[in-house]
């Protein structure tokens, strides 16, 4: 039958093997598996990979590569250069002086593409809270709090209450409105800041899985035969750090075989267009970033452990541009 229709889940961090361990079958759907995200200077980051998504093109093309850039572009150019190769000291003194001359940093969206999306290869779409393209201001505070959340329980629950309250409008309001364009996709934080705040624990994790899953057995109910739903994540997620491969899942056979999270755009226009899909395994090396695998849920940790663990984080989040 002919498509004519797609929804795009796009649920960060949605892990794989945690998927397939935990028997999460509500995610699963006629054909799933793993998604190969671009990986640049050994990191596994967000912005970069939902941007290499939405654009079909790899980072060197469509420019993004952080959730905020400084909006002088000499200073950002700089920034790219030099990245954390200067001292600390240096860099929250030359961050200070520029804030002091109107030089600060801005969130970037969707002006700052090099080049199109798969917003612009349809006349009727929607996209709502895409990261690095019209995400809700909320998320990016959110983000920037996990700096002083990390490892205190109260913070920790208050930003998960926050985070449902926030996203929890948005996936209402996807479900009401989606049906009315030809392609539609949504963008949900939760689960990645949720793995960041309580690495490894199982008891505050899965919760938070199984409240997605009931969203998405919703959005299913809405499905006609005529359209195709995509659910997909942009990496995974162990004791807190990102790992290598995203999760897709789609409604139909299509024969992917641990395709790159670029490829969907074309699959989009081929499937719309009723033309045949290039089925080619991603001929990228594995990198090994991060563990994949069976997931090992953890005990709570000690208060001296549990500390170590979230500076290890916190680190690992401010290298990806969460929080300066």
């Amino acid at each position: 039958m002919k498509i004519n229709r797609i929804i795009i889940l796009g649920i960060d961090a949605l892990d794989y093997d945690t998927v397939v361990n935990e028997k999460l079958d509500t995610f699963k759907q006629a054909e799933f598996g793993k998604v190969r995200p671009p990986i640049v200077n050994n990191r596994i980051s967000s912005p970069i990979i939902w941007a290499s998504f939405i654009t079909g093109k790899t980072p060197s093309v469509h420019k993004i590569r952080t959730f905020k850039q400084w909006n002088s572009g000499l200073v950002d150019g700089a920034h790219q250069l030099l990245g954390n190769k200067s001292p600390k000291f240096m860099r929250k003194l030359a961050s200070k002086t520029l804030r002091r001359m109107g030089v600060n940093k801005v969130k970037i969206s969707k002006q700052h593409y090099a080049c199109s999306t798969i917003f612009d290869d349809h006349p009727n779409t929607w996209a709502l809270n895409i990261p690095t393209y019209n995400e809700i201001d909320s998320n990016l505070k959110v983000r920037a709090s996990l700096k002083n959340v990390l490892g205190d329980d109260e913070r920790s629950k208050q930003t998960e209450e926050l985070l449902w309250k926030e996203e929890g409008k948005n996936m209402e309001l996807f479900l009401t409105n989606s049906s009315k364009y030809k392609l539609s996709m949504i963008y949900i934080s939760l689960l990645d800041i949720i793995q960041h705040m309580y690495p490894g624990q199982r008891a505050d994790i899965l919760p938070n899985y199984k409240k997605i899953e009931e969203f998405v057995q919703k959005v299913k109910k809405t499905v006609d035969m005529d359209t195709l739903l995509l659910i997909v994540s942009d990496h995974g997620c162990y004791n807190g750090m990102h790992t290598e491969f995203g999760f897709y899942s789609v409604n139909r056979k299509l024969g992917l075989k641990t395709p790159d999270i670029m490829d969907f755009r074309d699959i989009f226009k081929s499937i719309i267009s009723n033309t045949p899909i290039r089925k080619a395994e991603s001929k990228r090396p594995v990198t090994k970033k991060g563990k994949q695998g069976k997931r090992v849920w953890r005990h709570a940790s000690s208060k001296y452990e549990s500390k170590k663990e979230h500076e290890k984080i916190k680190e690992n989040l401010k290298a990806l541009g969460y929080f300066d």
